[in-house]
């Protein structure tokens, strides 16, 4: 399989060159710090070209040397890493609720994290995120190289325009990476949540060694990202994952894309605050949520058993669809405590096949959009120096 994927870059010069500075990058975010005679046989790409590779990053200020020696025969090459002393890059997540934001290394190890509530309008929204940005950017010397935005919804990537976004309306038909460039002065890439959480979780993650996965985001909207046989699934514009508008009661409550009775006003973290705020008769945050689950369950047995049960028919389908080795899950409710957990691993029993759900680990994620959202800018990064 390698070898023909090899063969055919090879009749593209500049094809290869992406591919060899793609995948020493990835090695060294994976692995380092790494000698360059480690990165050649780590990535089996050859001892001069990654010496070229290395000095092109070092020239970009992309890597520096590490202090980090590891043990070797004879005299030990000096070790390099992605850039995180030297160098930072700025990552934003929009939700429903809240704009995180987060600096990281370009590892994607995120060093401070800072968040605000979401403004009602977009001219608010464009001036919260330079306010966070500006105060990141305050907490340390490093040369700020970019910002990454993982937004929820559906994304022109050509265009870096947001085509929709429920949970975040005022983002619709907008073109935030222009308008974020203007605010910040800073080259700004956009990427869909469920891409930057499948990036992080496949670098840093508990992703990292699979080739068939799958990562359930139920913070604030439903989305997936699959990755089968070590690709991404993307549909025919980049579009998959919005699992969470699949109809599951017609009935039921009206969703941000229009519908009633989506998946996610029913089984999210957002969703079940809602149900709780009705049961209740007073409103309830995600935040007092947790509180809840913690102190008095009781009180809200029947709305957690039905976001469960929802969720666990999501996760059967995925399981369904596309027999990943696992199902990653990033969210809060569910993780609450250890029995809510234990009772939708047995409720996935009940909602996919048994030969597939018997082969598939489900477990929480070790990764965050935010730390996503920082290597979507490293990508961008090095395709650029690709570009003639």
């Amino acid at each position: 399989m390698m070898t023909s994927t090899v063969s055919r870059i090879k009749a593209q010069p500049g094809l290869l060159r992406r591919f060899n500075l793609g995948a020493t990058v990835r090695r060294l975010q994976i692995s380092g710090p790494l000698s360059r005679a480690e990165l050649a046989r780590a990535t089996d790409i050859s001892y001069p070209t990654v010496m070229k590779i290395c000095d092109t990053l070092t020239e970009n200020r992309l890597i520096e040397e590490s202090d980090v020696q590891r043990p070797a025969l004879g005299r030990p090459g000096q070790s390099l890493r992605m850039a995180t002393e030297s160098a930072q890059v700025i990552s934003v997540s929009l939700g429903p609720e809240q704009i995180r934001a987060g600096v990281a290394g370009l590892d994607g190890t995120l060093v401070e994290e800072t968040r605000s509530e979401i403004p009602e309008t977009y001219a608010e929204l464009l001036k919260a995120i330079e306010s966070l940005v500006g105060r990141l950017k305050r907490t340390r010397r490093a040369r700020t190289l970019g910002l990454g935005v993982a937004v929820p919804g559906l994304i022109d990537t050509g265009e870096q325009r947001v085509i929709v976004s429920p949970n975040v309306p005022t983002l619709k038909g907008r073109l935030l990476s222009r308008d974020l460039q203007v605010q910040t002065r800073l080259r700004a890439v956009v990427v869909r949540t469920m891409r930057a959480q499948l990036l992080a979780e496949r670098i840093r993650g508990r992703a990292v060694g699979l080739d068939n996965f799958a990562l359930l985001n139920y913070r604030g909207g439903l989305g997936v990202a699959v990755a089968t046989n070590g690709r991404f699934v993307e549909g025919t514009a980049g579009l998959a994952g919005e699992l969470g508008h699949i109809v599951v009661d017609p009935t039921g409550e009206r969703c941000g894309c229009g519908h009633r009775g989506c998946l996610e006003t029913i089984a999210t973290d957002v969703a079940l605050a809602k149900a709780v705020s009705r049961k209740l008769r007073r409103s309830v945050s995600v935040e007092q949520l947790m509180k809840i689950l913690r102190n008095n369950p009781e009180q809200i047995t029947a709305e957690v058993d039905r976001a469960v049960d929802y969720m666990a028919m999501g996760i059967g389908v995925v399981i369904n669809l596309f027999n990943p080795q696992a199902v990653f899950l990033f969210g809060r409710f569910a993780e609450a405590d250890d029995d809510i957990f234990s009772r939708l691993i047995h409720r996935v029993g009940n909602s996919a096949l048994k030969e597939l759900a018997r082969n598939c680990t489900i477990a929480p994620t070790q990764c965050d959009t935010l730390e996503g959202a920082a290597l979507a800018v490293v990508d961008d990064l090095v395709d650029r120096l690709c570009v003639p």
